[in-house]
């Protein structure tokens, strides 16, 4: 018996292949103009009085993250990276409406249409035509509860980025900030140098042995990297001892450098410090 997760998916299957049969591929679709972000909209209509629509078309994109309505008229929630914005589908007003059996929360959606505000005072775009840019297969985790699994929360950065707003907040704080200090850096004559801390060649015989630090065990490597040794952190067992080959080489000391290391790739140097 199939599970739930299982129904989900076969369905939004479904509705993918009857869209490739009867209309297009959405996975085909190369290119789609968008012309406005969220936070663009809200701040260029704020002005759109209540149950009238503005002279100006939008052009945006994002996913769909909730539908509502029913019959004739539809309300969808349209993310993308800098907020939420409700979208409308109406039978007299959207051109290819009959389209609308296809979308599916968690599909990229393209939409355009003039700008209204609803009795509430939420902006909103009543869609005149929109495209189905891509079509989401697997379904979304629970938009109120959100990822409460840290593991998968880590895991699986896309998802987390994709439902938690926050989250997302973060992340754009994080550029914005090392782009300043980019700015900053290089107004004072400093110039970016690439310092690669982590590297797939093997070093051969130059390399020499080192002692590192892993969650569960030491690690001993040899210059060869004939052998790992991986002893508990009492020193009472050997837990794994293994002929490696150079992959095997490779795979291990990235893996473990991954869990140890959090240094920058990029350091700054000032451009007197450099002679040729």
């Amino acid at each position: 018996m199939a599970s739930r997760l299982e129904e989900i998916r076969n369905e939004k299957i479904k509705k993918l292949e009857a869209l490739k049969k009867e209309r297009y591929n959405p996975y085909e679709i190369e290119k789609f103009e968008k012309e406005y972000d969220t936070n663009k909209i809200k701040q260029e209509f704020e002005s759109v009085k209540e149950n009238e629509e503005s002279e100006k078309m939008v052009k945006t994109a994002g996913r769909i993250t909730s539908i509502r309505g029913h019959g004739k008229l539809f309300f969808l929630d349209l993310n993308d990276f800098y907020g939420k914005i409700q979208i409308i589908v109406r039978a007299d007003k959207t051109n290819n409406f009959d389209d609308y059996k296809y979308i599916g929360v968690g599909d990229y959606l393209g939409v355009e249409g003039p700008i209204t505000k609803t009795k509430s005072g939420e902006l909103s775009i009543i869609v005149k035509n929109f495209q189905i840019l891509t079509k989401n297969i697997m379904p979304l985790p629970d938009k109120w509860h959100g990822l409460e699994d840290p593991e998968i929360k880590y895991r699986k950065r896309y998802l987390d980025l994709a439902i938690d707003k926050d989250v997302r907040e973060k992340l754009y704080l994080k550029f914005k900030m090392i782009e300043e200090i980019r700015k900053f850096l290089t107004s004072k004559g400093f110039l970016e140098v690439e310092t690669p801390v982590l590297h797939s060649l093997l070093s051969g015989a130059s390399a020499k042995p080192f002692i590192t630090h892993h969650n569960a065990c030491l690690l001993y490597t040899s210059d060869a990297a004939d052998d790992l040794l991986c002893v508990d952190l009492g020193g009472r067992r050997i837990i794994k001892k293994k002929k490696l080959t150079s992959i095997d080489y490779r795979i291990t000391l990235s893996t473990t450098l991954q869990h140890i290391s959090h240094t920058p790739h990029y350091t700054f140097t000032h451009h007197n410090n450099i002679h040729v």
